[in-house]
Parts: C-alpha cells; structure tokens; sequence
C-alpha cells in the first residue's frame, strides 16, 4: 500500500524533521510504501528586498544548521515528491496514494500554515484513507471564522481515523467539529 505523509518537513525544525522522519520509518517497517508529500508553504508575496535580507540575514545566522537540516533532508526523508507550492500540483500527485496521513506539529492552524485547507486533506479523492496523526491546533482554540468551522467541519468527516497531540485539540474536535 502507497501511503503519502503530509507533514511540515521542509522547516529548519528538529522536531519537525525528526517526526517526518519516524513516520517514515514506522510505516515501512509496517511493510508500507511512504512517501513524503513535499508540499512547501506558499510563496510570501512581499517586497524583494525585504525578502531576500529576511533570507540572508537567517542564513548567516544559522549557516551550520542550515546545512546540517538540508542534508537530513536529502540523505532520509526520501522518497519524496517534487516541491509543491500549490493545489494544482497537490492534485496531480494524490491518486499514487491509497492513504494520506497527515500531522503532527501545529498542521491544523491555518493561521500558520498559509494552506488553505490542504492540511486537512481537501485534495485528497473520497476513496483515499486519511488519517490525522497527532495533530495539533497551536491553541487552545481553532483560529478560523464560521465557514472556514463548517469546511473544516465537513473535511474532518471524511478522515478514516483522527489523533491529535493535545487535550484541547480532542475538545475542539468533539466540540467545534
């Protein structure tokens, strides 16, 4: 079984990494085929001078780590797609898939993901088994309006098994969802 996993691997995280890269392992030695869904964050709009210090300045700071988290990158969490920025390039890879699991970090705050619904899973086919793992909210409240509830709502409905990491998340779920 072809299983896709969703996760925040492309920050400077150890965490994030290190979780990504645990999922992977596990489901192979589940006797699994997983793949990393390389979906980057959208690209910022903003003015390209302030863009390109913003870059530098953090690679000067942390030019050791930068690298060290590149070749992590490089040398384990493989296989992976190609970088997808958007949900064009999303849908064009999910029918591989015959599940997505997603999480954990903080997936579900769309105020910090800049995704849309896409950590939710609303690319994914019907048919395709989605699965949340230790997902978190980043609050103790979901950070959204009333339809983004009901979308939110909705799309939650179709996954075949949901974990999160918090307590606050299991409330917002049986509560708010």
């Amino acid at each position: 079984m072809k299983i896709g996993i969703l996760t925040f691997q492309y920050g400077n995280n150890y965490g994030g990494l290190l979780q990504a890269y645990a999922l992977t392992r596990v489901t192979k030695k589940l006797g699994f085929n997983p793949t990393i869904i390389n979906r980057m964050p959208n690209k910022k709009r903003g003015p390209l001078i302030y863009l390109f210090l913003k870059k530098l300045i953090n690679f000067l700071f942390h030019r050791k780590d930068f690298k060290s988290f590149q070749e992590f990158r490089r040398d384990y969490l493989i296989p992976k797609t190609m970088p997808i920025y958007d949900e064009t390039n999303l849908a064009s890879i999910v029918n591989q898939f015959d599940a997505v699991i997603v999480g954990s970090d903080q997936i579900w705050r769309m105020d910090y993901t800049n995704a849309g619904f896409n950590y939710f899973l609303d690319f994914v086919p019907e048919n395709t088994i989605k699965i949340s793992y230790a997902a978190s909210f980043g609050k103790d409240r979901f950070v959204g309006n009333s339809q983004s509830i009901q979308i939110v709502k909705k799309l939650l409905c179709r996954f075949n098994a949901v974990s999160v990491r918090e307590d606050t998340g299991v409330d917002l779920c049986k509560e708010l969802f």
